[in-house]
């Protein structure tokens, strides 16, 4: 009965841990669809209308690809890095 107990308890820890995990992801992707208005009225809330607007601003005036590109280019250099001393 123990053991029984002791798999539910950490189903139940992984399930809860699993979900603060993922809370900033479907934040992120719920809040891309809205507009500066419904983020900051709701931000948890769905979007009551969809819109794609905020994805050519953020390659616009952001610089998106070459931001991309940078953190690309710092993980593969790292990975390489300790692929190199650890070997």
């Amino acid at each position: 009965m123990k053991r029984g107990a002791n798999q539910l308890w950490r189903a139940f820890l992984g399930l809860g841990l699993g979900l603060i995990w993922l809370i900033p992801f479907y934040l992120m992707v719920i809040n891309s669809f809205k507009t500066k208005q419904e983020i900051f009225t709701n931000p948890l809330k769905i979007p009551e209308n969809f819109t794609f607007a905020n994805y050519p601003a953020a390659f616009k005036e952001l610089d998106f690809l070459k931001t991309l590109f940078n953190s690309l280019l710092i993980t593969i250099m790292s990975v390489v890095i300790i692929i190199l001393f650890s070997a």
